[in-house]
């Protein structure tokens, strides 16, 4: 679900906003986290994500200044935004599975209930034959699928077993400043002023979300590996 509406967001806004919208999902974990397993909120938290929606009204601002389809700057918002949504509470599973799981493993089982939904979408809604589909689409495809999916995937269960989820967050900040900066080489989009003041909000939010959690005690981890034991 996060994929196909990242996808779907795309059709409609730079590859830019669409990065800074996605890496709210600090602040999605940690409400899911409240909502779901009781975890209290801090004041620090609170903050950050202030900082960090405000980093988004900055770059929607930046949007739409380099933009005239207003309307479907919205339309690609929600999807994106529903994305991080789906993410986050991905993210919050993953750090209380990997540990007792083990990282390869959680993630090949999500791989394999991800590809068994992208199967399940296409043979429902899909509108084209596999034979129609051309020798590039079939490259890139597979190039996404492995370089920008499948192997990151592994890496971010990885660095999430090692170092915890609060940690592989605040390396993760970099993925806004590193895709503005691919779009602008590669896709051509024009770097606002806003775009800027927005990832610099949105990087710094996600920092302090991250790092006003650190010392949460590993209790629930430990009690889960004790239940399955």
């Amino acid at each position: 679900m996060s994929s196909l509406l990242d996808f779907a967001g795309l059709q409609y806004v730079s590859a830019g906003l669409e990065r800074l919208i996605l890496f709210i999902y600090p602040t999605i974990v940690m409400v899911v986290s409240s909502l779901v397993f009781g975890e209290k909120i801090r004041r620090a938290q609170w903050i950050a994500t202030g900082i960090t929606y405000a980093g988004i009204i900055f770059a929607f601002l930046g949007e739409f200044h380099i933009s005239s389809a207003q309307e479907n700057i919205w339309t690609g918002a929600v999807f994106i935004f529903l994305c991080a949504i789906t993410y986050g509470s991905y993210i919050v599973a993953s750090a209380r599975l990997i540990p007792v799981a083990g990282a390869a493993r959680f993630n090949s089982y999500s791989m394999i209930s991800a590809s068994a939904g992208v199967l399940l979408h296409y043979f429902l809604f899909g509108d084209q034959s596999v034979s129609d589909i051309s020798t590039s689409t079939w490259l890139w495809g597979s190039l996404m699928g492995i370089f920008s999916t499948v192997i990151p995937s592994y890496l971010v269960a990885e660095s999430i077993n090692r170092i915890g989820g609060e940690n592989t967050a605040i390396v993760a900040s970099l993925g806004p400043v590193s895709t503005i900066l691919m779009a602008w080489m590669w896709l051509g989009e024009a770097i606002t002023l806003w775009q800027i003041s927005g990832t610099i909000c949105i990087v710094a939010g996600i920092i302090i979300v991250a790092r006003s959690g650190r010392n949460k005690p590993d209790a629930i981890n430990a009690d889960l590996r004790d239940q399955l034991a």
